[in-house]
């Protein structure tokens, strides 16, 4: 198996998949605006900012986040730097939502 392949297969930690789910769902809402600081991704996946910046640089050394410097809002205005999901990231993220809705709730 490459050192891709291993890096894409290996499971990811409860917070990469919060993580990984925070940037499907802000791509899915509006996919030009959808960079966010390590804030803005603590705030949409529910853990502290600390746990919340490891998980993302995780997803970005295995290809499933990028990052952005010089962002610009709607207006033009220069606001810094961000993550968002890549195009393998949304595919694994849609793969892991179809499976969680194909599981059958437990009792």
């Amino acid at each position: 198996m490459s050192e891709t392949a291993s890096i894409l297969a290996a499971p990811l930690t409860a917070d990469e998949a919060a993580v990984l789910e925070a940037l499907r769902a802000a791509y899915d809402r509006d996919p030009d605006f959808c960079f966010r600081n390590f804030s803005g991704i603590a705030n949409e996946s529910d853990l502290p900012r600390e746990r919340a910046a490891e998980a993302t640089r995780a997803l970005r050394l295995r290809g499933l986040a990028k990052f952005a410097k010089g962002l610009c809002d709607d207006m033009g205005e220069f606001f810094g730097s961000g993550y968002a999901i890549t195009e393998v990231g949304h595919l694994i993220a849609e793969a892991r939502r179809a499976r969680a809705d194909a599981t059958p709730a437990e009792a």
